[in-house]
């Protein structure tokens, strides 16, 4: 059951409350987004924004004060490892960069025309050619962090 309290003309307050059994669990939240907005509130977040990942500028200045670089230097570092991470892939299909993650690049096999039953209907499948698929798995000190 979704409940809206007008709070103030732009905030609404919504409650959720579910039981199932005898275990009842309830939330409460606040948006600045019109009722119909009320599901996506409740799956990015309290404030219904969505979430946005750092920038590069934002990474390059992080990097410059925690390093005392130029910020210019910093970017010159992170277009250099991405260049570097690009060509080793080519060669080796491997890349581990320390403490964060582990680069890999797999070969999937072409897929041959065939004729497949999903629910129920007969589907036709169209052939496809082998294709180069890039697989990235975060480091163990990067997962103890999280």
């Amino acid at each position: 059951m979704i409940r809206s309290d007008f709070g103030s003309s732009n905030t609404k307050t919504f409650a959720l409350s579910v039981s199932v059994g005898g275990l009842s669990f309830a939330l409460a939240m606040e948006c600045r987004r019109p009722l119909r907005w009320a599901r996506g509130v409740l799956r990015h977040g309290a404030r219904g924004r969505r979430l946005r990942g750092i920038t590069k500028g934002e990474l390059a200045e992080a990097c410059a004060a925690a390093t005392e670089l130029k910020k210019s230097d910093c970017f010159k570092v992170l277009s250099a490892l991405a260049k570097v991470v690009q060509d080793t892939l080519n060669e080796d299909c491997k890349v581990i960069v320390p403490g964060i993650c582990r680069v890999v690049m797999r070969t999937k096999p072409p897929a041959k025309a065939s004729k497949k039953i999903m629910w129920g209907h007969v589907v036709c499948v169209k052939a496809r050619p082998a294709r180069n698929v890039v697989k990235i798995f975060p480091a163990a000190a990067l997962k103890q962090a999280v």
